[in-house]
């Protein structure tokens, strides 16, 4: 609180200043394969369509700018869900679930190698359990949707380079084998 005060010690003015309340909860995304990345071969947003197995899934946490930042004890196993092909996964027999607080990333790695070929959604926050920022604000549902077709066509990768004349082009589809998954 602040007290503007004449010479005659007469209060001319109070007020304080507070910072508006986090009233947001926080958001998640997939970021490995991400949407939109290099690797997603779907235009729409918020659905991932990638070529090749995944080792793992790795999801990206986010409170607004300003905001309180995730409640790191918020988040464990039981904040989310996956199906592949309408079928409930489990944990610790079908996925394994880690959390890095400092960077707020979800890495779910399947225990038998890969993610291959299906659908998959992963739900956060759509049960008894939520993400919640430490305001206590909790995530609103998320499905996040994934695609692992090994059918879809391979990338390809165009190659522009600025010449006298303008640009040149080419176009190689031999590179998919050499970019990350």
């Amino acid at each position: 609180t602040l007290k503007f005060i004449t010479d005659d010690n007469l209060v001319l003015d109070t007020f304080s200043i507070t910072d508006t309340p986090d009233s947001t909860g926080p958001t998640a995304a997939l970021a490995s394969p991400a949407d939109e990345g290099l690797l997603d071969q779907d235009p729409s947003p918020g659905f991932i369509a990638v070529r090749d197995p995944q080792t793992d899934l790795q999801i990206q946490l986010s409170d607004e700018p300003g905001g309180s930042q995730i409640d790191d004890a918020s988040v464990a196993g039981n904040v989310l869900s996956i199906t592949r092909d309408s079928v409930l996964l489990v944990e610790g027999g079908d996925y394994s679930f880690s959390y890095d607080a400092p960077a707020d990333v979800i890495t779910v790695s399947p225990i038998s190698g890969t993610f291959g070929d299906g659908q998959y959604i992963v739900s956060l926050s759509a049960g008894i359990s939520n993400v919640v920022d430490q305001d206590g604000n909790p995530m609103s549902p998320v499905d996040l949707d994934l695609t692992i077709d090994s059918n879809l066509p391979p990338l390809q990768v165009m190659v522009l380079r600025q010449d006298l004349d303008g640009y040149l082009g080419t176009s190689d589809t031999q590179l998919d084998d050499a970019l990350p998954n």
